[in-house]
């Protein structure tokens, strides 16, 4: 008795068996189905919706030390009024980030072909970090004192300055090619996804001229 109930035992372990190997290959063959499905789809609406994921891209940024010297006499007549002196060398840290906005950024796509136009970089931000700002050799006059607005106004000036020397020194120029190698790297992650043969596919980048 107890030889037959062994054997029965068995006999259900591998149904039992058969049945769970049967299911799961028939869920991994459903499941690959879909996804080759899904890598057979590159539309225009999946390729702008890559660039929402985005919101911004910033892409380059120049950091500097500064310093700087302002100095403001009274005058009278064209002639300055003597005892009217104020002035003050300042010494700071900044931060100017230049990028691409993304809804300036245009895909296509034309078959097999997408074509993404890069537009001209601009300045993002410009931030100057105010626990660096150190003042040396201030000099004051009761008569024209120093006052917190002299402070400001000098350092508008003083960024102004620093963010045409960044353009000069071409941060428009390098936040624009590393937004295209950024779109580029994106979109060949794209391809490898959702095509069944990303090869098929020709990417090409466009640079739009600086301004």
């Amino acid at each position: 008795m107890r030889g037959i109930r062994k054997k029965i035992g068995t006999v259900i372990g591998v149904l039992l068996l058969l049945v769970v190997t049967f299911g799961v290959g028939v869920f991994w063959s459903s499941t690959r189905e879909g996804l080759v499905s899904d890598q057979e789809t590159v539309t225009q609406d999946l390729l702008e919706q890559q660039l929402q994921t985005i919101g911004e891209l910033g892409t380059a940024q120049y950091y500097y030390t500064n310093m700087g010297r302002y100095e403001n006499t009274l005058q009278l007549g064209g002639k300055n009024i003597p005892f009217t002196q104020k002035m003050f060398i300042i010494s700071y840290d900044g931060t100017i980030k230049a990028g691409v906005a993304v809804k300036d950024i245009k895909v296509s796509l034309d078959g097999t072909q997408i074509k993404v136009s890069i537009p001209a970089a601009t300045l993002l931000s410009h931030e100057v970090d105010m626990d660096s700002v150190t003042v040396f050799d201030e000099k004051n006059s009761i008569f024209n004192g120093l006052s917190t607005a002299d402070v400001t106004n000098f350092l508008d000036e003083q960024k102004t300055q620093m963010e045409t020397r960044a353009v000069n020194n071409g941060i428009l120029t390098e936040a624009q090619k590393h937004a295209g190698d950024s779109l580029r790297t994106l979109y060949q992650a794209l391809l490898k996804e959702h095509a069944a043969d990303e090869t098929g596919y020709t990417l090409e980048v466009q640079l739009e001229e600086q301004k």
